[in-house]
């Protein structure tokens, strides 16, 4: 007896999707990513937090490693006595020279970089040049793109010697605060090389152009004094204008002392840049800045770093201007200066 034959129509019938169900399924991943992407990014954003943290924690250590050698805080602006700049026939009329990233490199375990620097000439000189483009680690947030790698970098005041073209280099997203507004307490040629008493009196921060400035000096408290915050070169990348072009290429180079290269003041708040115009772009790069979602990391005297909102307290602008508006202090101004005698709770930044 012969077995009977299986025919197609004896087959169970194979079952797939149907489109509706495939764009179901579709939508679902969609909503699951739009939910989870948030929480990927904030975790990222949170892990390059914590480095820039310790970036700044590594920057404390060093600062006090040159306090022990040296009794006293690393100038943050010097001028330069390179012949080769120098105005003839007055000894002080030099371009401006190494920052004070520079003098701490030893103290960063950066000691071979810092002793093949040529100090006997000027940081900007053809000698130099390796410097330009080297790139150290702590020197640069996460969170900030356009610093500490090698990029094209514009010198807008060209120089009387000969100096590379800077096709190469590297930036920083941290400085040195100055006080709570621009000073020029250096050298004046017009003055017979003396420096103005009236800017020495107002220069009220700890990394600027007095030395030596010693830790006595800051008798706020090292632990309610502000000694380097961040600032970001990437929000410059929006603030080139027509009479101030390629903005992003001249502000933020790690080893020249300048204000809005390693320098900045607490004239204007933290993130300034997000309450004023981009044609204001002085007070892009003379305040403290990052991408850190509502604030700016700040690194103390006595070592530690606090995340400073930006809607600390501080001198209100005046919309039209972007300039602060009275001379009454806020919280960030006080936080800034070493000898304002103020009393701050730490509740309070």
């Amino acid at each position: 007896m012969s077995r009977p034959r299986n025919t197609n129509a004896d087959r169970p019938a194979a079952r797939g999707f149907t489109l509706i169900e495939i764009l179901v399924v579709i939508a679902i991943i969609g909503m699951l990513v739009a939910l989870l992407l948030p929480a990927v990014q904030a975790a990222r954003e949170a892990a390059r937090r914590s480095q820039c943290e310790n970036n700044l924690k590594q920057i404390g250590l060093a600062l006090h490693g040159y306090q022990d050698t040296h009794a006293c805080f690393p100038q943050g602006r010097l001028i330069s006595h390179d012949p080769r700049y120098m105005v003839v026939g007055s000894p002080c009329a030099g371009p401006l020279d190494r920052s004070f990233l520079i003098a701490i490199l030893a103290y960063t375990e950066q000691a071979p970089l810092f002793h093949s620097i040529n100090h006997s000439v000027t940081i900007l000189g053809f000698e130099n040049s390796t410097i330009h483009s080297t790139s150290i680690g702590i020197f640069a947030c996460p969170s900030d793109p356009d610093s500490g790698h090698p990029r094209r970098g514009f010198l807008d005041e060209p120089l009387p010697g000969p100096v590379p073209d800077f096709a190469s280099v590297s930036f920083t997203s941290y400085a040195g605060m100055m006080g709570s507004v621009y000073t020029r307490a250096l050298p004046d040629p017009l003055q017979g090389c003396s420096v103005n008493p009236h800017e020495i009196a107002r220069t009220n921060g700890c990394i600027n152009d007095l030395a030596p400035l010693t830790l006595a000096s800051v008798i706020d408290g090292l632990s309610y004094t502000l000694v380097v915050a961040e600032k970001a070169t990437t929000i410059l990348r929006k603030a080139d204008d027509p009479s101030h072009p390629r903005i992003a290429e001249q502000e933020g180079w790690w080893f020249l002392g300048e204000v809005g290269l390693t320098l900045v003041t607490a004239t204007h708040p933290p993130n300034a840049y997000k309450k004023t115009p981009t044609s204001y772009s002085g007070v892009w790069v003379s305040s403290a800045s990052s991408l850190h979602p509502g604030g700016v990391n700040g690194l103390l005297g006595d070592g530690s770093v606090r995340f400073i909102k930006e809607t600390i307290d501080s001198t209100p602008l005046d919309p039209s201007t972007g300039w602060p508006v009275g001379l009454m202090p806020g919280v960030w101004q006080k936080l800034a200066t070493r000898n304002g005698g103020e009393v701050l709770a730490n509740d309070s930044y």
